[in-house]
C-alpha cells in the first residue's frame, strides 16, 4: 500500500548515474496478474536521492526519474483500470517509457524520448554525463548499435542554469541491426523524419507494428509495415517517411542496416500529417457513399448524386495536388457510368414508341462497365480503409414493367487505396 495504494508500481530512480543505460528499467514481461489498488498501475518518478529534493523538502513533483522501456503486460485483471506512471500525491508529475505495451491501456511515450542522445543535464558538473541510447530498442542479427560523437555544443543546466559544453550524439547502427523506438500512435497520417549519414551495405527508414513479447528470454520482435531505401550521403541530411495507420497501438519507427558499413542518425521527430488527415477521411467518406447508391437502376436522382460526389472527389484530391491513381480510377469510372447511363437512356427513347400514360413493358440488354484499377501496393503495409464496390452482370434481358424509361446498367468499380500513395511529392527528398 504505496501511498494510497498502487498495485503495480515503477521506481525509476538512479538519475545519480553518470550513464543512465546502467539503471533503465527494461525488458519486463507480466501476464495473468489481478492488480488492484487506489490506482492499478502508477510510478514514483521523483527521485528522492538527487537534484533539489536531496537538499530541500520532497514534493514528488521534481520530476527526475530515469528510463523506462520495452515493457509487457497482457493477461492481466486491473480493477480500477486507473494507470499512469504517476501517483495521485503529484498528478502533473508522469514518467515517460518508450515502447511500452499494455492490453487495457496507453502508457508510452507519443513524441520521441532521447532523440538527439544528449542527457539533459542539472548541474555543472555533468557536462560529460551520458544517456546513450536509452529509450530506443535494437535488434541485432550479427551488427551491433551503438552512439558516436558528431561535434560539440553549449546546452544550459537544469538546476545550475549555466551553459556548458557537451558532446553532440549520434545513434550508430552497424553491419545487421535494426534500431527503434516504440511510440503510440492514434490511427491517422504521420511523418517521421532523422537526419542521417550512411555509408555501404543497405540502409532503410521504416515504420512498422511493435509486437508484444510474451517471454523475457524472446527477442523484440517488429513487423515492418512500410520502408524506404536510403542512399549513402557524405554528411547528415534529412530522410523522412510519410505513412498512415489504421489503428491506435505502439509502432516502431527507426532505421535497419543490412550488410557491410553503418548508418548514423540524429534529431529524430513524429508529427502527425494534418493537412492530409481530413483530406483522406473526406475520401473514404465520399466512396462510402458511392458504395450505397443504388446503380441497378438509373434515376435522375441516382444520377445526379453520382456526379456530385464525383466532383467531390476531384475536390478533395485538388487541395493538397495529390498524386492518387485509384482516385483517379473511381473517377474516371464515374464518368464512364454517367455516360453509359446517358446513351442508354438516350438509345432507348428514340427506338421506343410514343408512350401512353398506362404502364408499358421495356425489354433492356444490361450493360458491364469495368475499370481497371492499377497495381499500386508497395509493401505489406496496413492500408487506409478500403472501399470496394462491384455489381455483378449477366448476359440476360430483363423486362421492367410500369418504369416509364427505366435501364438496368451495374457497374463495377474497384478502389483499393494503398498507403504508399500518400505519400507528397511536392518536396523532394534530401538523401
Amino acid at each position: 500500500n504505496l501511498y494510497g495504494g498502487l498495485g503495480l508500481v515503477f521506481i525509476p530512480w538512479g538519475m545519480h548515474t553518470d550513464n543512465l543505460e546502467k539503471t533503465i528499467i527494461r525488458n519486463v514481461v507480466g501476464h495473468d496478474n489481478y492488480f488492484s489498488g487506489e490506482q492499478d498501475l502508477g510510478s514514483w518518478p521523483d527521485d528522492p536521492f538527487y537534484g533539489e529534493s536531496q537538499s530541500y523538502t520532497y514534493n514528488f513533483n521534481e520530476g527526475d526519474y530515469s528510463v523506462i522501456q520495452d515493457i509487457y503486460l497482457y493477461n492481466n485483471v486491473f480493477v480500477h483500470n486507473s494507470m499512469y506512471l504517476g501517483c495521485d500525491l503529484a498528478p502533473d508529475n508522469v514518467a515517460t517509457a518508450s515502447n511500452f505495451i499494455v492490453d487495457c491501456a496507453n502508457i508510452c511515450s507519443s513524441e520521441f524520448l532521447n532523440n538527439s542522445f544528449e542527457r539533459d543535464i542539472y548541474y555543472d558538473s555533468e557536462a560529460s554525463y551520458l544517456i546513450g541510447l536509452s529509450y530506443w530498442t535494437s535488434i541485432l542479427n550479427g551488427g551491433e548499435t551503438s552512439y558516436i560523437v558528431r561535434s560539440t555544443k553549449l546546452k544550459n543546466t537544469i538546476i545550475s542554469n549555466n551553459e556548458v559544453e557537451v558532446n553532440d550524439y549520434a545513434a550508430l547502427v552497424k553491419g545487421d541491426a535494426t534500431l527503434y523506438q516504440g511510440l503510440y500512435l492514434k490511427k491517422g497520417v504521420y511523418t517521421f523524419e532523422s537526419y542521417l549519414k550512411t555509408n555501404d551495405g543497405t540502409s532503410k527508414i521504416f515504420v512498422g507494428k511493435s509486437l508484444l513479447k510474451e517471454h523475457v528470454y524472446e527477442d523484440n520482435k517488429v513487423e515492418i509495415l512500410k520502408s524506404v531505401r536510403l542512399f549513402s550521403s557524405n554528411g547528415y541530411s534529412k530522410a523522412s517517411i510519410t505513412f498512415e495507420i489504421s489503428e491506435d497501438g505502439v509502432y516502431a519507427l527507426g532505421f535497419i542496416h543490412e550488410g557491410e558499413g553503418s548508418l548514423s542518425f540524429d534529431d529524430s521527430t513524429i508529427k502527425p500529417y494534418d493537412e492530409l488527415t481530413p483530406i483522406l477521411n473526406t475520401i473514404r467518406e465520399k466512396l462510402a457513399e458511392i458504395d450505397l447508391i443504388n446503380l441497378d437502376l438509373y434515376t435522375d436522382e441516382s444520377c445526379a448524386r453520382l456526379n456530385q460526389l464525383k466532383e467531390d472527389l476531384l475536390d478533395a484530391l485538388n487541395v493538397q495536388d495529390l498524386n492518387i491513381s485509384d482516385c483517379n480510377n473511381v473517377i474516371d469510372s464515374v464518368d464512364s457510368v454517367l455516360s453509359s447511363l446517358e446513351l442508354k437512356k438516350e438509345d432507348t427513347t428514340s427506338s421506343t414508341s410514343i408512350e401512353t400514360e398506362s404502364s408499358t413493358d421495356v425489354t433492356v440488354t444490361k450493360t458491364d462497365i469495368i475499370t481497371t484499377k492499377e497495381d499500386v501496393t508497395s509493401s505489406n503495409i496496413n492500408k487506409p480503409s478500403e472501399s470496394e464496390f462491384s455489381k455483378s452482370t449477366d448476359n440476360n434481358t430483363k423486362k421492367k414493367k410500369g418504369c416509364k424509361n427505366s435501364i438496368s446498367v451495374i457497374p463495377v468499380v474497384s478502389i483499393s487505396l494503398s498507403i504508399s500513395l500518400f505519400i507528397i511529392y511536392k518536396k523532394k527528398r534530401e538523401y
